[in-house]
């Protein structure tokens, strides 16, 4: 492969380190608005030639790839020309913005008999094939709604028969995507869908409640994005419902399945006493320039119950409260955007012997992570409290105990859901929406001790 790599982003270093401790790969060309741009990568990485215009680049008979690693919106545009020059195509993720724009690239690549590919990390992971391979045997689950089906078609086991979205048109746009069948614009007419068993929520924070008391009233399965409910009242009504129905009711969070969470809770006493615990997610929101521009997006308005706290800072409180129980008592300290909403935010939880501190911030961003400190040691959890991915568990004059699950979290959740139901086991159902409840409560007094309106 003589590939012409376009973009000089941060990421592309790594790219070229990769791509020239791999045989049979040799970048011979950059392409950069900038020829000083362009000249220290090519210096740093050995790359021969420096084009400031893509054009001449796409006419180099020297170069058979291009790879294209500029921003998101002009991956179409590039990755078009290249195509149409001759060249094969391997593109930073996402794609294309709009399914159309893949769709053309596809047609191109095809008709001039030309490779195409997007370059995302689980694309060749030996891990990846193993999951998908292993799936067929855990059963069979028939969902609906919401961005559930961005991942379902990639799993055997799971079923996206139908969308619903309150425009066609949007909806039609992951239908296209994902091969669904059926496109909603009526909720009550998809819950009316006897080929549906589940309905999976994924809309904003304020209707989780309406729309799932709807899909179980009408004998639906639910599982629903985080946070469950604004209020405990809601969920308590949602939780009476389920049983009464005998129906399944789940909240879709990461760490609920995931096997590293339940080591860190069977290892907890090897750090002796409690002493302290903490936790950080700090993401600067891709939506918080609108904000600041003048613009009130969905997880920065009140009405729609948005904010820190019941995104980013939930996961923190999930992960404490699975593990420690409810608190005995809360204080949460906001920064508060004009509009009444958080921003950032710290909050303590306050146990019998131990403090819990919880940091989450949309407007600024940091390492993450979870550390849980003892008498004889402590447990460190990265790079999120969502993730779970690495485990350490660290004691004085002994050897660390380190786990590690690199695999995307997304899949442990989904097969430990499917696991359960083919057990049939509503008493862990059931277990699971006590500690969901305590989680509700503590992110409502939170609320009301920072200072949030809803």
């Amino acid at each position: 492969m003589k590939i012409g790599a376009i973009g000089t982003s941060f990421i592309m270093d790594t790219i070229l380190e990769n791509m020239a401790a791999t045989e049979g790969i040799d970048c011979k060309a950059i392409f950069s608005r900038t020829y000083e741009k362009g000249k220290v990568l090519a210096d740093k990485f050995n790359i021969g030639k420096i084009y400031t215009s893509l054009d001449d680049m796409l006419e180099d008979d020297d170069l058979d790839w291009i790879y294209v690693c500029s921003p998101n919106s002009i991956h179409y545009e590039q990755s078009k020309k290249a195509l149409l020059a001759g060249k094969h195509v391997l593109c930073e993720k996402p794609f294309t913005t709009t399914s159309e724009e893949l769709k053309e690239l596809i047609s191109i690549a095809k008709e001039k008999h030309l490779y195409l590919f997007e370059a995302i990390l689980p694309m060749f992971h030996p891990n990846y094939k193993l999951i998908k391979e292993n799936l067929p045997l855990i059963g069979n689950l028939k969902m609906a709604s919401g961005t559930f089906c961005q991942y379902s078609s990639r799993y055997d086991a799971l079923l996206a028969k139908a969308i619903f979205s309150r425009t066609y048109e949007k909806g039609k746009v992951l239908a296209d995507k994902f091969n669904i069948g059926k496109i909603y614009t009526s909720l009550d007419d998809m819950l009316e869908d006897d080929d549906l068993d589940w309905i999976y929520v994924c809309s904003p924070n304020s209707i989780h409640y309406e729309q799932s008391k709807k899909a179980l009233l009408a004998g639906k399965h639910v599982l629903c994005e985080k946070p469950f409910t604004t209020t405990s009242e809601e969920l308590k009504e949602l939780i009476s419902i389920a049983k009464e129905k005998h129906l399944y009711l789940f909240e879709a969070i990461l760490p609920m399945f995931h096997p590293n969470y339940k080591l860190i809770k069977e290892n907890l006493p090897l750090i002796g006493n409690l002493k302290m615990a903490s936790g950080t997610f700090c993401q600067y929101s891709s939506r918080y320039d609108a904000l600041l521009a003048g613009n009130v997006p969905n997880v920065f308005n009140p009405e729609y119950s948005g904010g820190c706290l019941m995104d980013l800072n939930m996961y923190n409180v999930y992960f404490m409260v699975g593990l420690f129980g409810k608190p005995e008592s809360v204080e949460y300290h906001a920064s508060l955007f004009e509009n009444g909403i958080d921003t950032n935010g710290i909050l303590y939880m306050k146990y019998k012997d131990f403090m819990c501190q919880c940091m989450a911030a949309k407007d600024a961003f940091c390492e993450n992570g979870v550390q849980i400190l003892g008498d004889k040691g402590y447990i460190k959890v990265t790079p999120s409290p969502s993730t779970c991915q690495n485990v350490t568990i660290v004691r004085r004059k002994e050897e660390d105990i380190h786990f590690e699950l690199p695999e995307n979290p997304w899949s442990y959740e989904m097969i430990g859901l499917v696991e359960l139901i083919n057990n049939e086991d509503f008493d862990e159902c059931y277990r699971r929406l006590d500690v969901a409840l305590q989680v509700v409560e503590v992110l409502e007094e939170a609320r009301k001790s920072g200072g949030l309106n809803f």
